[in-house]
C-alpha cells in the first residue's frame, strides 16, 4: 500500500470516527426504504445508545410503536435537508 493511499483510508476513517462521535442518545435520526423507482419512505427512530466499534445503533422505532430495534444505515435529518428532503415531525 502507498503512503498516499493509506492517508486516504486514514482520512476517511477519521471522518467517520468523528460522524459517529457526534450521534447522541437522544438524537432523532432516519431509516430510509425504498420501494422501487423513486418512491421512499422515511422511519422515525430515536437514539437510545450507540455502539461506535460495531457502527450500530440501539433505537426507537416510532413506526413499530416503539419496538426497540437496530441499525446500521440511517440518515440525520440535516443530511436528509442537504439532499432537499424536508420531514415535517
Amino acid at each position: 500500500m502507498k503512503p498516499s493511499e493509506f492517508a486516504e483510508i486514514k482520512e476517511k476513517f477519521e471522518k467517520e470516527q468523528l460522524y459517529w462521535e457526534s450521534l447522541k442518545p437522544g438524537m432523532i435520526i432516519y431509516e430510509e426504504f425504498g420501494r422501487g423507482g423513486w418512491d421512499m419512505e422515511y422511519y422515525k427512530h430515536e437514539i437510545i445508545s450507540i455502539n461506535i466499534d460495531e457502527r450500530t445503533l440501539t433505537t426507537k422505532d416510532y413506526s413499530r410503536h416503539g419496538e426497540i430495534v437496530e441499525l446500521k444505515s440511517f440518515s440525520t435529518i440535516e443530511e436528509l435537508n442537504k439532499k432537499g428532503i424536508f420531514l415535517q415531525e
